[in-house]
């Protein structure tokens, strides 16, 4: 699924929301659906809404092509919260309560508490503690709260000022998936409209 980019400054770079059904076993005789997005805003009057309007067609699409079944959402979702802002940006407190108030949990804090579990941005010049080191969460493994990870950790994570594999440390989270896996009678997918827009 498209996501809105319009009131970017280039609204011509697109972003997305995607699903894959991904074999469980060799012989995929079972599958789990597994959403990737790249949510990204120009910095500007009009940030907050374009994550926020991407954050509640990434939760339509969860909610239509996830259903029922157990589902996970991993990202670059390039909002991170806090109380401050953290080298010259400004959290984003707004856009990851849709995945909340849609019953998803975000796994890092689950299972970590208040560790600051950063994953960007690498050797970033005069940002980070210390300088080089990552300084924002932005990456996430969220999946609806009857469903929930058991372990996730960071790779990637060098040394701060040290050559690194990417400006990014990426995120691993593991999930006990039964066929047996059901969600509470009380969960059902959305029902509201849904904005689509054409794409391959």
């Amino acid at each position: 699924m498209q996501l809105d980019t319009t009131l970017t400054d280039n609204p011509a770079d697109t972003k997305w929301v995607l699903r894959r059904d991904v074999c469980l076993d060799a012989g995929c005789s079972q599958s789990i659906p597994v959403f990737v997005a790249h949510w990204w805003s120009s910095i500007g009057p009009d940030e907050i809404t374009t994550y926020d309007r991407q954050a509640q067609q990434t939760v339509d699409f969860l909610k239509r092509a996830g259903g029922d079944k157990p589902h996970m959402l991993i990202g670059d979702l390039n909002v991170f919260e806090g109380p401050k802002s953290v080298c010259t940006q400004p959290p984003n407190n707004s856009s990851l309560g849709f995945l909340r108030a849609a019953g998803y949990r975000d796994g890092w804090p689950l299972l970590h508490g208040t560790a600051e579990g950063f994953t960007g941005m690498v050797n970033r010049p005069g940002c980070g503690n210390p300088v080089g080191y990552a300084w924002k969460r932005i990456d996430y493994a969220w999946s609806p709260g009857w469903f929930l990870p058991i372990s996730i950790t960071r790779f990637g994570v060098v040394p701060a000022g040290l050559e690194a594999p990417s400006d990014h440390y990426g995120i691993i989270a593991e999930y006990r998936c039964l066929a047996s896996e059901h969600p509470p009678t009380q969960w059902r997918p959305s029902s509201g409209s849904h904005h689509r827009s054409a794409g391959s």
